[in-house]
């Protein structure tokens, strides 16, 4: 959202999900219960920071983003489909 932010086909998505589903994710894959807590918080600690250094803001601001979705409660199917016809809808091609 920061990089290509003078384009005019830029359409910035955030997904965003509750720690308890995101864990639960990360167990599916294969990691106790601890090591996927541990793994989520410091992914996302390594996303703020990351986003601040670079771009001055702040990492899941819903005001710097065009779209913004709890993607735990959507399959990837389905949150891939809100994407797809909010790009139609607005005529980004």
């Amino acid at each position: 959202n920061y990089i290509f932010r003078n384009r005019k086909d830029l359409v910035s998505v955030f997904l965003k999900g509750d720690m308890t589903s995101r864990v639960k994710t990360m167990m599916e894959e294969g990691l106790k219960e601890q090591e996927a807590k541990d793994f989520v918080e410091h992914t996302d600690d390594c996303r703020v920071r990351y986003h601040k250094y670079y771009t001055g803001l702040t990492w899941g601001n819903a005001a710097d983003y065009d779209l913004c979705i709890d993607s735990c409660k959507l399959s990837p199917e389905q949150t891939s489909e809100i994407i797809e016809k909010y790009v139609a809808a607005i005529g980004v091609k």
